[in-house]
């Protein structure tokens, strides 16, 4: 068959043609396309413009990190496909990420709350300050003692409220301002007690003293700390310092003397009140001064005498123990390894022996005497104290864990005593054996044999 051949002119105007057309609807594309464009908005407020869809969501995801408040306020952009407007600001990707900017760290109408002068902290009108001002100076009041009349509470320094513009992220609620002014910051950092725990323990784990523990927890006692009990553990900086004044009246004790006669029928150790003391009692009112809930001065105003105070008499015991003993020590303890001997160790005299041994181990009486004491010595924790003669040389055991004679008693050298432990101020079980010759504290070591 044969084909069908146009003439050199015609196939060229048909090829004009179709260039024609196929420039045409690519004139078309583009041209519908730049009528077109993304309008960006922020809570409902149009910012601007931009070509395409991609450039949009570039600049809404920068927001996150150029505003602070750029994460939560992403959400409220909405992206809309619009046809050109002259009335319709047309950005570059970059000038609409800095409008979105702009707007997350907007400026809002509000009131400072200015200490001495400078700006603590703003919120968001006069009504919200006064009641941040109300509250601490009510809080403070609740602080303070129910059996008080208070008298006057002030904020010490100068505080005023100014109108003006803040930003809107450093708009606080009436609960943070509080905390602002009353502590130095908002922020929140607790521990709750677990079982087991002390005020030194846990200052330590936190990176704190315990000075500074217990300046974030007024009115927490070290030693009834008990399980769950939440502690606050950032040291507060005031801005601000409360001042109270207040009246309390309370019933006091007034002393009653004491008559002291010497016996010298009775050794030291049987001393009684022939006649028992009575304590007096007296009404006093009290002027007291806080500074943040703190005594700074207290000043008696009247005083009435309620009862007057009897007096006491007291018989004292001079007689000496009997002498006792060959001066020759026996070791206390059996089986001990010396860990720390008489002398300087550092900074501190160690005025005897620690004898380290198992816990229980038995404790024997070094030498014949008379047991003067027996019970709990402060840091030497139960104790027994033993006279070896009119007071001359007294042979201490400390840190033990049970006792086992009595004030009064005579014991012979190698009697049973006690049981070695770790009471008092102790790291472990061990005794402490002192010597003290005429009140002195002397080294044990030259009363045991060579």
């Amino acid at each position: 068959m044969a084909q069908l051949r146009l003439p050199p002119q015609r196939r060229l105007l048909l090829a004009g043609m179709i260039l024609a057309l196929a420039l045409a609807a690519l004139f078309w594309r583009h041209y519908a396309a730049s009528r077109f464009v993304y309008a960006v908005s922020l809570e409902g407020t149009v910012l601007g413009a931009v070509p395409s869809e991609t450039q949009a969501k570039q600049a809404v995801e920068k927001l996150a990190v150029l505003a602070p408040s750029g994460a939560g306020l992403a959400e409220q952009v909405t992206i809309q496909r619009v046809p050109v407007s002259d009335r319709l600001l047309q950005l570059t990707a970059d000038e609409l990420a800095e409008r979105l900017q702009a707007a997350a760290n907007r400026q809002v109408p509000a009131v400072a709350i200015r200490v001495a002068g400078q700006s603590v902290v703003f919120v968001a009108d006069r009504e919200t300050a006064q009641s941040v001002v109300d509250a601490i100076e009510a809080d403070y009041r609740q602080a303070l003692d129910a059996q008080a009349e208070v008298k006057q509470v002030a904020i010490k320094e100068q505080l005023t409220l100014a109108d003006g513009m803040a930003r809107a992220d450093d708009v606080r609620t009436a609960e943070e301002a509080q905390r602002i002014l009353v502590r130095g910051t908002d922020k929140l950092q607790t521990y709750t007690v677990q079982r087991g725990d002390t005020l030194w323990r846990i200052a330590e784990v936190n990176g704190l003293t315990p000075d500074d523990l217990s300046q974030a927890n007024p009115g927490v006692k070290p030693t009834a700390l008990q399980p769950g009990q939440e502690l606050n553990l950032i040291v507060a900086e005031p801005y601000i310092h409360l001042e109270s004044t207040e009246e309390v009246t309370v019933v006091e004790n007034i002393p009653f003397d004491v008559e002291t006669r010497q016996d010298p029928d009775r050794y030291p150790w049987q001393s009684e009140y022939l006649v028992k003391g009575v304590f007096g009692k007296r009404q006093v009112t009290y002027a007291v001064s806080r500074e943040n809930g703190k005594v700074v001065e207290r000043k008696p105003l009247k005083e009435e005498v309620l009862s007057d105070a009897k007096g006491a008499v007291f018989v004292q015991g001079t007689k000496l123990a009997p002498k006792l003993g060959s001066g020759q020590f026996l070791l206390p303890i059996s089986g001990a390894r010396l860990t720390s001997g008489f002398g300087w160790r550092g900074r501190e005299f160690h005025p005897g022996l620690d004898l380290a041994a198992p816990k229980g181990t038995a404790i024997v009486a070094a030498d014949d005497g008379t047991v003067v004491e027996a019970g709990w010595d402060g840091g030497y924790g139960y104790a027994v104290r033993i006279d070896h003669g009119e007071g001359k040389l007294v042979t201490i055991y400390g840190h033990l864990s049970s006792i086992a004679v009595k004030q009064g008693q005579t014991v012979k050298k190698g009697e049973l005593i006690g049981y070695e432990g770790s009471t008092g101020r102790s790291t472990g079980p061990h005794l402490h054996f002192e010597v003290r010759r005429d009140g002195k504290a002397v080294d044990p070591r030259q009363f045991f044999p060579d």
